[in-house]
């Protein structure tokens, strides 16, 4: 475990995109535990409005998945974890602030998106670029950082929510989100010289 974390946190590119995915899952993931929320009391839905607000999320990481599966190379995936971080930051402010359910059902569609397309995008560049004798050990510290943040990120929203309000905590949440994309993209130039002769020696760039 030691040597694990040594190595995925000691390279600079393994350590921004797991802190990335870690600041998306733990700023986005609350939204799902929100909605019965919205349904209820800001739309004056049911378990009907509940469920296609859902259904907008999934929607747009099933968009995502298929805008993923067409790629055929790493190149290009870096601007790509930007943008999707940027969508569902951006996404989750503008829902947030929403009283318009046919418009919001049009802003589920980005942070579902953008939160399918930072995850597994990090995902693959992980185990690309990991050695063979490391790439359980990155795979295990991944899924801590994407799956274990969630909880945490639940359990602040519920307690900033019981003072503040829903809406505001997702304002709050996304506009955190947003940030955390804003400082990844502000050091990306840095982030690829550091990657760029793991990708050569892959023989993704020349």
């Amino acid at each position: 475990m030691k040597q694990g974390f040594h190595y995925a946190f000691g390279f600079l590119p393994s350590r921004r995109l797991l802190l990335l995915v870690a600041a998306v899952s733990m700023t986005t993931s609350p939204y799902q535990h929100m909605m019965p929320i919205f349904a209820g009391e800001v739309f004056g839905g049911d378990s009907r409005t509940l469920g296609l607000l859902i259904s907008g999320a999934g929607a747009g990481a099933l968009a995502g998945t298929a805008y993923l599966a067409g790629r055929t190379s790493l190149r290009g995936l870096s601007r790509i974890i930007v943008g999707a971080s940027f969508s569902a930051g951006i996404g989750l402010m503008l829902f947030s602030q929403s009283r318009l359910l046919w418009l919001s059902l049009v802003l589920m569609l980005p942070i579902g998106f953008g939160l399918i397309v930072t995850a597994t995008s990090t995902n693959t560049i992980l185990q690309t670029v990991a050695d063979e004798d490391k790439r359980g050990r990155i795979v295990a510290i991944y899924g801590m950082c994407f799956l274990g943040a969630a909880p945490i990120g639940n359990f602040i929203a519920g307690s900033v929510a019981s003072r503040i309000g829903a809406p505001h905590t997702l304002l709050l949440l996304g506009a955190l989100c947003t940030l955390a994309a804003t400082a990844f993209a502000l050091r990306l130039a840095s982030w690829r010289a550091a990657i760029r002769p793991v990708y050569r020696r892959l023989g993704v760039v020349k």
